[in-house]
């Protein structure tokens, strides 16, 4: 102990150069707007590669577990599902060399890793490392190796883009109970992280406990019958005539790691379409 107090004592004129060294700097930055600039410029820079670093290292770990489920769902696979291909226009029939009519594709599936993922506020991102130079687009659905449902995404830059996570506040997804296709909306009520409410479903319906509620035929982002959960509460609204009812995640997400990215090819088609509708709003017919 006498030494360790000897070493600080002995050095102290240098121990006290350097904590001047930093309080000057530190002043120089906070009041010095270029240096300012450059001082967030540098730590954005290097925080990029940090966070790269530290998924790389929970990869690691997670590895014999993501290369499980990379090989149950290779992406050639879910690039051959049904789901993706739609019959052709008429106007745009091609035929194989078998006399086949060939399918359009309306899907298409990227591989992607995450390196930023938060599960703990009312208002949860995931934060992915692929981009718009990789092809990544706003409005791209966010699912698990084994396709549950996860997030869309809502921001990209060149190299990153930004998911809002399935158990985010704002987030609402077009669903279905899987044994009668109705349909009904997805919504996080903001407590617990595996749990969703499914909402305007008519007390008419016949409803079960365990039943699968999947992605419907009318989202804009999700493919059909993508898996999201089980019913695990029924609830009836009597006022109203419909349930409250709780679905049970498939997706556990504080353990997210790998994921796959899905374009619908007519998102934007669509959206531009259905905006005009506003325009008709006042017309009767």
């Amino acid at each position: 102990m006498r030494r360790i107090i000897l070493f600080f004592v002995e050095r102290s004129f240098f121990f006290f150069f350097i904590f001047l060294e930093t309080v000057s700097v530190a002043f120089l930055v906070k009041h010095n707007k270029y240096y300012n600039i450059k001082y967030n410029n540098f730590l954005t820079h290097y925080w990029y590669y940090v966070e790269s670093a530290d998924a790389n290292l929970k990869n690691y770990f997670h590895l014999k577990e993501a290369n499980e489920e990379l090989k149950a769902n290779n992406l050639k696979l879910l690039q051959s599902l049904p789901t993706n291909f739609i019959a052709p226009h008429k106007d745009s029939v091609y035929l194989s060399w078998g006399g086949m009519n060939h399918q359009e594709r309306k899907y298409n599936w990227l591989m992607a890793n995450i390196i930023n993922n938060s599960w703990y506020t009312q208002t949860n991102f995931i934060t992915i490392d692929r981009g718009a130079s990789q092809g990544i687009k706003k409005g791209m659905a966010v699912v698990t190796p084994s396709s549950y449902v996860v997030g869309v995404i809502i921001e990209v830059s060149p190299n990153m883009s930004l998911a809002m996570s399935l158990i985010n506040r704002n987030a609402t997804t077009s669903c279905m109970l899987k044994n009668n296709n109705i349909v009904g909306k997805l919504n996080w009520d903001g407590k617990n992280i595996h749990e969703f409410d499914l909402d305007y479903i008519n007390t008419r319906t016949p409803v079960h406990l365990g039943d699968t509620v999947v992605t419907s035929f009318y989202s804009t982002s999700f493919p059909p019958n993508l898996l999201i959960g089980v019913i695990s509460k029924i609830d009836v609204d009597k006022s109203n005539n419909i349930y409250n009812l709780k679905v049970t995640s498939f997706a556990n997400f504080p353990q997210l790691r790998n994921v796959y990215l899905i374009e619908n090819q007519y998102y934007q088609e669509q959206l531009e379409l259905e905006k005009k509708s506003i325009n008709y709003s006042d017309i009767n017919r």
